[in-house]
């Protein structure tokens, strides 16, 4: 799975691999954590053209199948507090 193919909004969670603490798309190391769900912004809407992108919308989260350890190369992402960064 080398791009995102079409119809990207339809993958199951068992069609994807996570690789964490990979800087190239190339290179991988084992075989990727299993995902257990994929969770779509509640704005997030397949009909509309734009889904309010500029509002986030366009966000997923995915759940992994096995806990991950932090280290120098993986860490969780910070997101923006959509109260104070306006």
């Amino acid at each position: 799975m080398g791009r995102c193919p079409r119809g990207c909004h339809r993958l199951h969670p068992g069609d994807v691999r996570v690789y964490l603490g990979v800087s190239d798309l190339v290179t991988r190391r084992g075989p990727g954590l299993r995902v257990r769900a994929i969770v779509l912004h509640p704005g997030w809407n397949l009909a509309s053209m734009t889904n309010d992108i500029t509002r986030g919308h366009d966000l997923a989260l995915v759940r992994l199948e096995a806990s991950v350890s932090l280290s120098e190369v993986v860490w969780p992402a910070c997101l923006p507090d959509p109260y104070y960064d306006r």
